[in-house]
């Protein structure tokens, strides 16, 4: 997936929420490049920064007529649906096509992944189209960012103009500093991987049998309440990058889901006695006690109420695995799933405490 995001490559987190007034007003794109320089110098307080005296450079340079010619496409098309392959193949001159058509709407203004950040990234890597810096850089000038971002932005198109091999591709996301578009990478992140996530738990239930598959869908839900329940209660959410840290918890809890089951499905999965889940149980109880009773949660949007509100999503998402694992891996005891699941609940209490 080189040619996707590589956004967790990013560095020091920029503690604000970038708006600018570029953001909300449409200009003509005869002097949309001289506007947007003009705005983030209003914004910082900036003359001459190398990032201005590229945009400066390249800001009167035009697209090639025949990239800009119209096909048929729906009025509604979704240029990043084409460049990132969602929810249908790849096609780069139909991204292109679209973000032309996002660009002239104006729509591209309120999304930060359509028209001119679609564009941008299409004639950095050479998608569809001749590879062209200088024009990559022409509509990477327009695109809404911090200072910090477009001068890593730029600089990064600066030298790819002297790599005679690029190794990746060139992505919106690579040089991004707030923690609103490390949100926003994280979104598009997680979109992508959707696909691939599926059709692993396709692959593993391609065999049950209907009542197997009935009760994995029970089971599925419960794992997907649980999901949302704990990254929206029981991680910190406050700042500007709450969005990053929401998506990571849930692809840390999808990712343990879909291992759970692979190990059981290669009966692989640990073994537990009754004295082990016991023991277990009186830990689950003696943390969870404390978190609601004590003085004991971080700083931040966690609370107690938090804390008993996904617990008790996780005892309906352990009851599931229960359920589910009694009709289709039976050489397991209630108390060794049980015992498992409970170790793994008990490290995410541990985890508030410490």
């Amino acid at each position: 997936m080189s040619k996707y995001i590589s956004f967790w490559n990013i560095g020091i987190i920029s503690a604000f929420f970038f708006t600018t007034t570029y953001a909300t007003t449409h200009v003509t794109h005869d002097n949309e490049v001289q506007t947007a320089i003009h705005t983030l110098q209003l914004q910082f307080g900036t003359e001459t920064e190398s990032w201005a005296k590229v945009c400066n450079q390249v800001k009167d340079l035009n697209p090639p007529v025949a990239d800009q010619a119209r096909q048929f496409i729906s009025p509604k098309c979704d240029s990043r649906s084409f460049y990132y392959g969602m929810g249908k193949p790849i096609d780069y001159v139909k991204a292109r096509t679209c973000a032309y058509a996002e660009r002239k709407s104006g729509s591209d203004e309120t999304d930060n992944f359509s028209g001119s950040a679609i564009l941008m990234m299409i004639y950095a890597n050479g998608y569809g189209v001749k590879k062209n810096i200088a024009l990559a850089e022409r509509f990477a000038c327009v695109i809404p960012a911090s200072e910090a971002e477009m001068e890593g932005r730029i600089k990064h198109l600066e030298n790819l103009k002297n790599t005679s091999k690029q190794t990746s591709a060139f992505d919106l996301c690579d040089d991004i500093t707030s923690g609103f578009m490390m949100g926003e990478c994280a979104i598009l992140g997680d979109d992508l991987n959707k696909p691939e996530r599926e059709q692993k738990l396709a692959a593993i239930q391609k065999n049950w049998n209907q009542r197997e598959k009935s009760a994995f869908q029970r089971l599925k839900n419960a794992a997907n309440h649980f999901t949302k329940i704990r990254s929206e209660e029981e991680i910190d959410l406050s700042g500007t990058a709450r969005t990053v840290f929401l998506i990571g918890e849930a692809n840390i809890q999808q990712r343990d889901f879909t291992e759970s089951l692979k190990l059981l499905e290669l009966n692989q999965a640990p073994h537990y006695s009754l004295a082990q889940f016991k023991d277990a149980d009186q830990k689950l109880n003696f943390l969870f006690q404390k978190l609601i009773h004590g003085n004991t949660l971080p700083q931040g949007t966690i609370t107690q109420e938090s804390v008993q509100k996904t617990q008790k999503a996780w005892i309906q998402y352990r009851d599931a695995w229960l359920a589910f694992a009694k009709i289709k891996y039976s050489q397991y005891s209630s108390e060794s799933i049980a015992a498992w699941f409970t170790k793994k609940r008990n490290h995410m209490l541990d985890s508030l405490l410490n």
